[in-house]
Formats: C-alpha cells, sequence, structure tokens
C-alpha cells in the first residue's frame, strides 16, 4: 500500500552523534503539540501535502532543531492504528549522522531544548517505539518494519 493511503503521515530524525562512549541521539521534549505532549521524542512531524518523506524530514530537521541533515537514511517504516474515527498512519524514521549548523530549541512553544542522549539512557516517558529504533540505529541493522497500536 502506498504511504499516501494513510490518514496520517510523519516523519522523525534521529540525529546521531558518536561519543567515546558510543551513539548518541538527539531528543526533544514535547510540550504543546496536540499529541503525546510531555513525552520524549525525536524531531519530527507531518508530511505535508506534495511532500515526499524525504522532503519532509529535511524541513522537520530545519524547523524543529535547525539543522540541515546532508545524510538521511531510512531505519524504519512505523505503521499505526489511531482508532476508528482517525484510521491508520504511517511513521517514517530516518537516521542522519551528518548535518550543517547548530542543534537548537527553535519553536520553543512546542519543544522543549534538544539534548544527546546515550540509546541505553533514553528520558522517559517515550513512545514504545523510540528505544526499539534507538537499539536499531545504534547497532546498525537493518531497517524496521513494525505496527504499533496509538
Amino acid at each position: 500500500m502506498p504511504w499516501q493511503q494513510f490518514n496520517q503521515a510523519v516523519v522523525h530524525i534521529v540525529l546521531c552523534e558518536f561519543a567515546t562512549e558510543g551513539v548518541r541521539m538527539c531528543l526533544q521534549q514535547r510540550i504543546a503539540t496536540g499529541f503525546l505532549d510531555g513525552f520524549w521524542a525525536y524531531p519530527g512531524g507531518r508530511i505535508e501535502l506534495g511532500e515526499n518523506p524525504l522532503e519532509a524530514a529535511r524541513r522537520e530537521a530545519w524547523e524543529e532543531v535547525g539543522v540541515r541533515p546532508k545524510t538521511l537514511r531510512l531505519v524504519a517504516a512505523l505503521t499505526f492504528g489511531t482508532g476508528e474515527a482517525k484510521g491508520k498512519g504511517i511513521n517514517f524514521v530516518y537516521a542522519c549522522h551528518q548535518w550543517e549548523g547548530r542543534v537548537r530549541q527553535c519553536e520553543p512553544l512546542l519543544h522543549g531544548v534538544p539534548h544527546f542522549y546515550a540509546f541505553d539512557q533514553l528520558p522517559k516517558p517515550k513512545p514504545p517505539w523510540i528505544s526499539e529504533v534507538a537499539l536499531r540505529v545504534a547497532s546498525q541493522k537493518p531497517a524496521l518494519f513494525k505496527h504499533y497500536e496509538a
């Protein structure tokens, strides 16, 4: 099924930096987005009309944390159920190891300050898929394809 047939389509970007203790990933706390507020998540958002997932990932990285990805690699395509009224959605998650710019808080009314965390020290609360994707990124495993119920 093509991704355009989902009621909701979103992207997330796992910005990764390499440190002596291993891979660290950028998360920010959602403040007033209207969905999962209070939870920690990777930067991201909805795919807009006329965009493909890769274009949306680049735009969201710039809008939310002020960086322009040089490299993006699909690490997960996660479908999710959102209840009878809303239907089904899909979440494309990309890993980014190289970017231009400095990671910073760009939408202070919507998100907290972004921080980098080791994959085994991710803050809580967080959606269940965040840890599964983090482990996959840290171990450089192939992309994850999975369904979640929201």
